[in-house]
């Protein structure tokens, strides 16, 4: 058994190399920040535990192939998001697109199933986005849509675009900020 002054880098390399131990330690290390980080992006205790559960099975199930190309916390925290951002793909595929867990200047369309009397509230408010994401100046509306609809990151947009990550930035922001005057 190793102890934990062994660096998350260290682990990782005995991972690779088949090391269940240095697994085990480098989930207890960094579980409860992954977990916080899923939270913020779906919404649920269940689903941020079943993400990062999903992490980690990733992880040890393509151990050799991984390459990092910064410390390993940075590559948690990049693919807990990423694995996130991928269930909330698939359940909008499952639900219709009546998901939205996208941070929409602090609006959330909760998940329902058919028949609840929230269901066509949520249907206007999400419609009411869509339509003023819309309204939005040509740029602006494809960067926010690349970010708010689609989980893209900003690097991601900037290379998809051939624009600046601090453009994307600046795209970003403007649109919240005109979405926050007109929608309720």
């Amino acid at each position: 058994m190793y102890n934990d002054e062994r660096s998350s880098e260290e682990l990782f390399a005995l991972i690779q190399q088949g090391d269940q131990v240095a697994l085990k330690l480098l989930i207890r290390r960094h579980l409860e920040s992954l977990r916080r980080v899923a939270r913020s992006i779906v919404h649920s205790d269940d689903l941020a535990k079943d993400v990062v559960n999903r992490l980690f099975e990733k992880l040890w199930r393509n151990r050799q192939k991984i390459q990092l190309r910064s410390d390993v916390n940075a590559y948690l925290v990049s693919a807990v998001r990423n694995e996130a951002k991928n269930l909330i793909r698939r359940e909008e595929r499952r639900t219709g697109g009546l998901l939205d867990h996208g941070d929409l200047n602090g609006y959330e369309v909760a998940v329902d199933t058919p028949g609840t009397p929230q269901l066509l509230e949520n249907r206007e408010l999400l419609c009411d986005v869509h339509q003023e994401v819309a309204s939005l100046p040509d740029q602006q509306r494809e960067v926010f849509r690349l970010f708010a609809f689609e989980g893209l990151s900003y690097r991601e947009i900037a290379h998809r675009l051939g624009i600046s990550p601090h453009t994307i930035k600046n795209h970003i922001l403007k649109a919240r900020e005109q979405l926050r005057k007109r929608l309720p």
